[in-house]
């Protein structure tokens, strides 16, 4: 390392100074990483209780959900999914290269 070939400086020290920085930052990222992981699994757990319960249909709207659906999907679908089948994109031109 350039440091240890510095002249007047002896290695012990360095390697003692290096020690000291890595524990010091070792042990603030884990005070830190715990802090991080306590608000972000909060935040997680308040938008899946939310989400969960938004999606949840009550008991009278999965029923008409169940008889509605049916009807809606056999006559719709065709209709709306229909040009998928029917468009003919004809032939298309060739590529010139060069």
């Amino acid at each position: 390392m350039v440091a240890s070939r510095a002249k007047g400086v002896d290695r012990r020290d360095i390697d003692d100074a290096i020690g000291a920085a890595t524990q010091a930052r070792e042990a603030a990222t884990a005070i830190l990483g715990q802090n991080v992981l306590t608000r972000w699994a909060g935040k997680l757990a308040k938008m899946e209780t939310s989400n969960r319960d938004a999606k949840t249909a009550g008991p009278i709207a999965t029923r008409m959900r169940e008889m509605i659906m049916p009807h809606t999907f056999n006559r719709f679908y065709e209709k709306a999914t229909g040009w998928l089948y029917d468009f003919d994109p004809r032939t298309l031109p060739a590529v010139r290269r060069g």
